[in-house]
């Protein structure tokens, strides 16, 4: 029976347009699900970087805290105060 249905699915001539209408919905989802999305973290990330100052305390992604040594274009220096180890 299911067979049978696919087979008349697969069969019927549908309207290109539906099925264009389909595809650009389908992209619109995966835009507004996925790439805006990871746009808008970028984009986040980068003030935030832009805006860190030398003496400001930070903590890594690691867990690591320390204070910015020196803010570089392409770099960051963190102080690590070893201290505690």
């Amino acid at each position: 029976m299911f067979n049978s249905l696919l087979l008349q699915v697969a069969n019927t001539e549908s309207n290109p347009m539906s099925q264009f209408i389909l595809i650009g919905s389908m992209l619109l989802v995966f835009y507004f699900f996925m790439i805006r999305p990871q746009q808008k973290r970028k984009t986040e990330q980068r003030t935030f970087l832009e805006k860190l100052k030398k003496g400001e305390q930070v903590v890594t992604i690691g867990g690591i805290y320390g204070k910015v040594y020196d803010v570089s274009e392409d770099a960051l220096t963190i102080e690590i105060d070893n201290k505690g180890s």
